[in-house]
C-alpha cells in the first residue's frame, strides 16, 4: 500500500493461469473499494510494492522473458526493468525508506543470493555469497542491516549482514519488517496452513499475537499508522 491507503494486489488470471495481473484499491481504516486492474501484461506480474513516497512500483514479472524486477509510476506507466536478465527469477522487492534503493533476491548459477539495485536500475550489488539459499530479504528499520533466511547450516533460519557490506551472522529473531520507530518486528508464523500474524520487541522479548488467521497469499504491510492485511477470516 502507498502512504495514500491505495491497496495492491496480484491475481492470477481465471481464464489464463499463465497469467497474473496487478490490481489496486483505495481504502481507509473502515471501507474498500472494489479492485481495479491497471497493471497488466502477457505473462506474470506480481510482488508489488510502493515507493516511500508512493510515486513508484517495484514488481517482479516475466513481461520481457525471465523474472525481473521492473518498476512502473504509480499509475501504471512508464515500465522500466531494473534487474539484469542474466539473473534468474528475481523476487521479493523491497524499498529502502529513503527509496534510492531495491533490495531482492535471485539465482544466479546454482546461488540463491541477496541483491540490491538503484531505484533506476544502476549500481547493482550482491549482497551475499554463499552457497546456501539466502532469500526474503527484508530491510532493518535503521536501514544498517539487511535481514534474510537462508539455509547456510544444518538449521535453516534467520541471518542478518551489514547494508554497507561486510560478513554475514546468525540473527536470533525471525525475518519480518520492523516497525519504523524500531520498537517491533512483525513476522508471520504457520505458513501456508495455519498462517498468523505476530510481533516482537526488536532486539527481543515475548511474541504477542496481533492476527490469529492471515490469509496466506496475501502478506501484509507495516506502516506508521498501523498493520494492513488481508484476514485468513472474518473473525481475525
Amino acid at each position: 500500500m502507498a502512504r495514500g491507503f491505495t491497496g495492491l494486489a496480484a491475481r492470477v488470471c481465471p481464464d489464463d493461469q499463465r497469467r497474473s495481473d496487478i490490481y489496486r484499491t483505495k481504502t481507509n481504516r473502515d471501507s474498500w473499494s472494489l479492485p481495479q486492474k491497471f497493471i497488466s501484461s502477457t505473462v506474470f506480474d506480481f510482488e508489488p510494492r510502493f515507493s516511500p513516497d508512493g510515486k513508484t512500483i517495484a514488481l517482479s514479472s516475466a513481461r520481457a522473458g525471465p523474472v525481473q524486477i521492473w518498476s512502473v509510476d504509480s499509475d501504471g506507466t512508464n515500465p522500466l526493468a531494473l534487474g539484469p536478465s542474466s539473473l534468474h527469477g528475481q523476487a521479493r522487492p523491497r524499498w529502502s525508506r529513503d527509496g534510492r534503493s531495491i533490495l531482492f533476491y535471485a539465482t544466479s548459477g546454482n546461488n540463491v543470493d541477496i541483491y540490491t539495485i538503484d531505484a533506476k536500475g544502476a549500481n547493482l550489488r550482491r549482497v551475499t555469497d554463499d552457497p546456501a539459499k539466502d532469500m526474503n530479504p527484508e530491510w532493518s528499520c535503521d536501514g544498517k542491516y539487511i535481514h534474510f533466511n537462508s539455509d547456510r547450516q544444518a538449521s535453516p533460519g534467520p541471518w542478518r549482514v551489514p547494508a554497507a557490506g561486510g560478513r554475514a551472522e546468525r540473527k536470533p529473531e525471525v525475518v519480518g519488517p520492523e516497525t519504523q520507530d524500531c520498537k517491533w518486528l512483525v513476522y508471520m508464523t504457520g505458513w501456508p496452513d495455519h498462517t498468523a500474524l505476530w510481533r516482537k520487541p526488536v532486539g527481543g522479548g515475548e511474541p504477542e499475537l496481533l492476527v490469529k488467521s492471515l490469509y496466506p497469499e496475501a502478506g501484509y504491510e507495516v506502516f506508521p499508522e498501523g498493520i494492513y492485511y488481508v484476514a485468513g477470516d472474518r473473525s481475525s
